[in-house]
């Protein structure tokens, strides 16, 4: 056949052979040869870069030991990444950018500026990477408060402001040696606009150099509790204690002592110029059956708006009760108009006996001259009168009887 005499034929075997080479090299080329890649079913996923600004920036180191200072108080950060990952570390938060101080010794440093909390999907940039901090030992300082009162001058008329009172009185100042060199004082300020009493709040502090600039300083507390007393216009004034009722029988009065001497009334200054006394302050003379002390409430006379003290002290010391009797005691007359004539017809001498009735004590310094004796004419008109004979005043803590206890008087024309 035919094909066999291809197949048996040298020249056909060598030209078969060098199409197969052919056809070979051929293919090779083209698998080598730069092709586009294929691109798969997802499309590429773009980055982006955002900046976080305004960071604060958190500092680790002893505050109890060490100050600081040169940091920012804030730092800028930039992330790069994907839309998403951007957008969920802005949202969840719980990231942090910091600098570590903690192994440092006092003097000035450059540190970086490290972060944490951000996902492994971001590139964190922070801008400063680095910053300089000088480390300082902290020291601290007592120092008395001072409290400034504003608006004095719009009290009501008479109102007098006191020294103000703090608690504590004084605090704790902490900073650097040389922060702590420059104070000069330390103060807080109470307003007292519309006030008319005593004003109590919580002041918060600040240290002033002696120039007045403000230092920023650590103070320990911040904030005390202030008292500034306001007192309304005041005066002083005697009162009067009313003895009511009798003492028990066969008990006298030794010693009857008042404290204070005096009550001082607060109040508008029209209202308290009006008050010469405090009465109406009564003590029941028959209660006091033994030695005792004892509290009376004064009575707020009206308008006053308050009175120191509210409640006066009474010491009372008693004893069994003793007689004495004194003898040619004068009798004086009053009352009479300069156109009458009176004559005592009894007691014709014009002399009684006064039988005192008291401590033993206080019997033995009574004499005639602390009684006055009268007879009162007035209203009477010519004839025979007969009066009573008073005692118009005499010591305290006794009682007395006189005799006679009555008189008879002749008026006439002179």
């Amino acid at each position: 056949m035919k094909i066999d005499k291809w197949l048996n034929s040298p020249w056909f075997i060598r030209v078969l052979a060098l199409f197969i080479a052919l056809m070979l090299y051929t293919a090779v080329n083209m698998e080598t040869r730069t092709t586009p890649k294929p691109t798969g079913i997802l499309p590429t996923i773009s980055q982006e870069t955002e900046a976080l600004t305004n960071v604060p920036l958190d500092v680790y180191y002893s505050s109890d030991d060490y100050v600081i200072t040169g940091l920012p108080q804030n730092v800028n950060v930039y992330l790069e990444g994907t839309n998403s990952a951007i957008k969920t570390a802005k949202a969840q938060g719980g990231y942090e950018v910091f600098v570590d101080l903690q192994n440092l010794q006092p003097g000035t440093h450059t540190v970086e500026v490290q972060h944490s909390g951000f996902s492994e999907k971001l590139k964190v940039r922070i801008d400063p990477t680095v910053v300089n901090v000088t480390i300082k030992e902290k020291i601290e300082q007592v120092m008395p408060i001072t409290i400034k009162t504003l608006n004095e001058d719009h009290l009501p008329e008479g109102y007098v402001v006191e020294q103000p009172i703090t608690v504590p009185n004084s605090v704790k100042i902490k900073g650097s040696k040389e922060e702590i060199d420059r104070i000069g004082f330390v103060e807080g300020f109470v307003d007292l606009d519309g006030a008319t009493e005593t004003v109590e709040k919580d002041v918060a502090l600040n240290v002033y150099d002696v120039n007045g600039a403000q230092l920023n300083l650590e103070i320990e507390p911040a904030v005390v509790e202030a008292k500034v007393p306001i007192i309304p216009p005041n005066k002083k004034v005697p009162f009067k204690i009313n003895r009511k009722g009798n003492l028990p029988k066969g008990v006298s009065i030794q010693t009857f002592e008042v404290t204070p001497s005096e009550i001082t009334i607060f109040g508008p200054i029209e209202i308290i110029d009006q008050v010469e006394m405090i009465e109406n302050i009564e003590v029941d003379l028959s209660l006091l059956d033994s030695d005792q002390t004892i509290e009376v409430k004064v009575p707020v006379p009206q308008g006053v708006k308050n009175i120191n003290p509210e409640v006066l002290t009474l010491k009372v010391d008693v004893e069994p009760e003793e007689s004495k009797t004194l003898t040619s005691v004068p009798v004086k007359v009053n009352g009479i108009l300069e156109t009458k004539n009176v004559t005592l017809i009894a007691p014709e001498d014009g002399l009684v006996n006064l039988t005192i009735y008291g401590a033993t004590k206080v019997l033995e310094e009574i004499q005639q001259s602390d009684f006055d004796i009268r007879l009162n004419t007035s209203g009477y008109t010519n004839g025979e009168h007969e009066l009573d004979i008073e005692v118009v005043s005499g010591p305290q803590n006794v009682r007395w009887e006189i005799n006679p206890s009555k008189a008879i008087i002749q008026i006439s024309n002179e």
